[in-house]
């Protein structure tokens, strides 16, 4: 990955000022305003954004639905974002084992 893909990528995750340094953890959240929904969307967003936009996906029934026009459903919260996002946290989940 190119160093102007990766900062483009990775660019809207949360700022440091929510982190601090912990000798046995590594880094933890300092903040008590923790919004798990804000951050798995962009999580989900770090992820699309790392594909290409023309890429499409098969929903089934003939419909196809572009890279492109998943993140314009997860950043506008709509009801397909919503369920992206959703999908996309259960294969996390699934590929880190968790599951």
């Amino acid at each position: 990955m190119s160093k102007d893909k990766f900062l483009k990528t990775y660019a809207n995750l949360p700022e440091q000022k929510d982190f601090k340094k912990n000798r046995i953890f590594g880094v933890v959240m300092m903040s008590e305003k923790f919004d798990l929904e804000r951050e798995q969307k962009q999580l989900v967003l770090a992820r699309l954004s790392a594909l290409n936009p023309e890429s499409k996906l098969s929903l089934g029934n003939n419909n196809e639905i572009s890279v492109k026009e998943m993140i314009e459903s997860v950043k506008k919260e709509d009801e397909m974002g919503k369920k992206i996002v959703k999908v996309q946290m259960r294969m996390l989940k699934v590929l880190s084992g968790a599951a």
